[in-house]
This record gives structure tokens, C-alpha cells and sequence, in this order.
């Protein structure tokens, strides 16, 4: 785990210091529409609504730029989909370090697994979807109502 940890702060104080910025750092990355479809890719492959991955993606990065983003309790977050830190050691297992999730349909894939191990533990819900952020109640409740409110416009845009 420091060794990740180590290697993403690394990436981020290199990336920090040719952007010259100390907050949240935007990576040119894939737009979330155009190119490959990794959401639906992703989502058929791990058996998730492809749409709950574009809001989740959407609502974490609404300008379609992969983003390294340090979070209020001091960890890190990655991409589009917001792969946190605490996640890397799980992933070290399917040789997938912090530099291979940079790239934005990785991250979606790993996003893509990451909601399915949450449907798993709480069930094909939107709770599920809160605990994808967290499982503390009220910050898991007051994300899926974000998520559930982008989903809705993107659902209520393809059938019309």
C-alpha cells in the first residue's frame, strides 16, 4: 500500500508542479461520449447499468477529464469514476497499480467493479450506489441522489 501510495503522490506532485496548481489536478483524458464505449463495455462486462457509470463518472468529473483529487479525510482519488486510495492494495491483486487507472477507460472498468462489489454487499439498489462513496449514511443517501438525479437526465434524454 505505501508503496502505491507513494508512487500516486509521485504522479501528483510531478503533475502539480508542470500545472502549477495545489488542488484538485485535471489529466487530458478521453471524454466521457466519443471513442470506445467503455461504460457500456465496462458495465456489460461486470453486469452494472452502464448509465449509473457515465452519472457516477459525470457527477465526479463534469468537464470529461480524468482528475487526481486529494479528498477531505487526505486520500486520493483518481478519474473520472474517483478510484480512492484505500482501493489500491485490492487492486495490486489484479496487477493494476494507481498509473494504470490514469488512463480513463481502465478507470471506468475499475469503476465498473468496484459498484458491483456495492450491489453485491447492499443489492441492486440505490443504496448501493451511495455506498460507492461511502457508507456513512448521510454522505452514502446524499450521493445517490446526485447520481440518481444525473441518471435520470440521461435516461429521460435517450428515449426522447
Amino acid at each position: 500500500m505505501k508503496r502505491f501510495a507513494t508512487t500516486l503522490l509521485s504522479i501528483v506532485s510531478i503533475t502539480v508542479a508542470i500545472i502549477g496548481c495545489d488542488k484538485d489536478v485535471a489529466i487530458p483524458a478521453a471524454k466521457l461520449i466519443g471513442g470506445p464505449d467503455c461504460f457500456k463495455l465496462a458495465g456489460e462486462y461486470h453486469g452494472v447499468d452502464a448509465n449509473v457509470l457515465r452519472a457516477i463518472a459525470m457527477s465526479n468529473d463534469p468537464a470529461g477529464q480524468a482528475t487526481i483529487s486529494r479528498e477531505k479525510n487526505g486520500t486520493v482519488s483518481i478519474g473520472s469514476m474517483g478510484i480512492n486510495q484505500v482501493n489500491f492494495r485490492e487492486l495490486s491483486k489484479y496487477d493494476i497499480g494507481p498509473k494504470d487507472i490514469l488512463d480513463n477507460c481502465k478507470n471506468v472498468y475499475v469503476g465498473a467493479w468496484y459498484l458491483k462489489k456495492k450491489i453485491v454487499q447492499h443489492g441492486n439498489n440505490w443504496h448501493a450506489v451511495g455506498a460507492y462513496r461511502s457508507e456513512t449514511p448521510h454522505i452514502r443517501d446524499a450521493y445517490a441522489r446526485q447520481i440518481y438525479g444525473v441518471w435520470r437526465q440521461l435516461t429521460s434524454a435517450q428515449t426522447t
